[in-house]
């Protein structure tokens, strides 16, 4: 469960919403995942090991948001005066 406080001097923010995006941010890094499968292993020597960052980068954002309890949003805070 995420917990915000109304008000964090040390940073200077009060927070005013929270709009949890992480099943939207999931579904997003899950298709991206399948888009990429089928070409990781084509191309130069180079343009494999960039889709295989990018396979590992998605693969640990659904790792995180998807098996560990993670979560991600937007958050919408107004400076303390």
């Amino acid at each position: 469960m995420l917990k915000l406080r109304s008000t964090d001097r040390g940073a200077g923010f009060r927070v005013l919403t929270w709009r949890d995006t992480t099943d939207t941010v999931l579904t997003y890094m899950q298709e991206r995942r399948a888009e990429l499968l089928p070409g990781v292993e084509r191309g130069t020597r180079t343009a494999r090991q960039r889709r295989q960052r990018r396979l590992a980068m998605l693969t640990a954002y659904i790792k995180v948001l998807g098996q560990q309890g993670s979560r991600t949003g937007l958050l919408i805070a107004r400076r303390l005066p």
